[in-house]
């Protein structure tokens, strides 16, 4: 009956289906004590053999590897499709073998190839969600990087690399557009709280989460201003508030974006950056809609002079005003805005020649600088795959490397000594934008300072 109702009003029914783990008093533990692993509970959270085959804060482990265990779990899951369901939010993906989801979920993608595969893997890192989703023939993952930026930045006031760094990253996911994004989940604190009791905040960080690609997921009670910190407070009841400005909100991001093709499958090109200020513009066909997202401080923007593109005037999509390209922007103010005419970006440099120098830089003759980042080409936030620097008949460091454009990179400048360990600079991340051009961009780096 409930997906009767479901598919009449246009929506599909995914239910949450856990196949790691039973309850602490379930009858299987008893009928089937060979089904489980038995070696305790996670203690190395970061020792891949143990986050499989150990408890998750002592629910016991069933052993996927066993036959009986899968041919369980398969008649299960093909028990709820026989309901009429349209997928699965398949939960706690890091802690189940990868081999498993592998021949399960393609075992139930040749039933029903249209199903929803949704995978929950806990993890920062793009490379290793598009890892999991492709060799795990998952049709969509959770986007936590996502979700770690949009928190850090509109709760935490960081900078705005941190959001830009990310979305550069898009380029290491199969289909970017197939992630699903989220502000906070049941396993997190509850987006409202962690923004310290900020509503406006929390609208903010909608407006630029349903701007973004991806497909956005509201975890319930985020539309009613449902608090709470760590587990269980981060689960309250459900509060049925119609009258709720934020649901209000959502309900107008909700409209303008399925209006919006761009928005729902366009491309994501980062136009502009600066510590305190991002320029977005998604497009599909022809379509595109330009995305403006401001730091913590007030701001002032002239568009046209950031990009380099004569795009004016614009219509902002969410209040239907017109404006020009030079306008005032509140604290993380987010703007949705659709230009006079299209622009072309289809003669700007793909890569670009940066050169970085390191002055003052004192490291021991066995160890090396390196500058270590967001992107692969400078190492993906490992020092062992950084970019070494030089030093120069100056006394300074540097290296030159080729980058690609229209990306933001954060990143850190780290010594690293002859046995692999790293020694970080204190502060927060430096950032880099890449402007599309063919002069060598220079970046002077002066160890201490932002």
């Amino acid at each position: 009956e409930l997906t009767t109702q479901v598919h009449k009003r246009g929506m599909r029914l995914v239910l949450d289906l856990v196949v790691n783990h039973v309850g602490y008093q379930a009858p299987l533990l008893t009928e089937h004590p060979d089904w489980f692993h038995s070696e305790g509970t996670i203690e190395n959270w970061g020792d891949p053999v143990e986050v499989v085959t150990h408890e998750v804060h002592g629910l016991p482990d069933l052993a996927q590897e066993n036959d009986e265990v899968y041919a369980t779990l398969m008649d299960a899951a093909r028990l709820w499709l026989q309901t009429g369901i349209d997928g699965f939010r398949l939960d706690a993906v890091k802690h189940v073998p990868l081999e498993f989801w592998a021949k399960f979920n393609r075992e139930l993608l040749a039933d029903r190839p249209e199903l929803v595969l949704l995978g929950e893997h806990y993890d920062g890192s793009p490379k290793i969600v598009d890892q999991v989703q492709r060799e795990g023939a998952f049709t969509n993952m959770f986007d936590f990087p996502m979700a770690f930026a949009l928190r850090d930045v509109f709760c935490q006031g960081q900078s705005l690399s941190a959001l830009a760094s990310v979305l550069s990253n898009d380029r290491l996911y199969t289909d970017a557009n197939s992630l699903v994004t989220f502000l906070d989940n049941h396993d997190m604190p509850r987006v409202l709280t962690q923004c310290g009791g900020d509503r406006a905040r929390v609208e903010r960080a909608l407006e630029a989460q349903f701007a973004l690609r991806g497909t956005p997921a509201l975890t319930y009670g985020t539309e009613s201003g449902l608090e709470g910190g760590e587990e269980p407070n981060n689960r309250g009841d459900m509060r049925f508030d119609d009258d709720d400005a934020l649901m209000k909100r959502i309900e107008t991001l909700l409209r303008v974006r399925n209006e919006r093709p761009s928005l729902v499958s366009g491309t994501t090109r980062i136009l502009a950056f600066e510590e305190g200020l991002l320029v977005l513009l998604r497009e599909v066909a022809g379509e595109q809609t330009w995305i403006v997202i401001n730091g913590q401080a007030k701001n002032h923007v002239d568009l046209d002079g950031l990009s380099g593109l004569a795009a004016e005037p614009y219509r902002d999509l969410l209040s239907d005003e017109k404006v020009d390209g030079s306008f005032d922007l509140e604290p993380f103010e987010v703007r949705w805005l659709e230009a006079a005419a299209p622009i072309s970006l289809d003669d700007l440099v793909a890569k670009r020649q940066v050169r970085f120098t390191v002055a003052e830089a004192n490291p021991e003759p066995n160890e090396t600088l390196v500058i270590v980042g967001s992107g692969p080409e400078l190492g993906a936030w490992s020092p062992a795959d950084g970019v070494p620097l030089v030093l120069r008949a100056d006394l300074t460091y540097s290296a030159r490397i080729e980058l690609p454009t229209a990306l933001v990179f954060a990143y850190k400048v780290v010594v690293r000594g002859e046995d692999g360990q790293a020694k970080w600079e204190d502060g927060p991340n430096r950032s880099l934008f890449v402007a599309a051009g063919n002069a060598e961009l220079n970046v002077s780096i002066e160890t201490g300072e932002k």
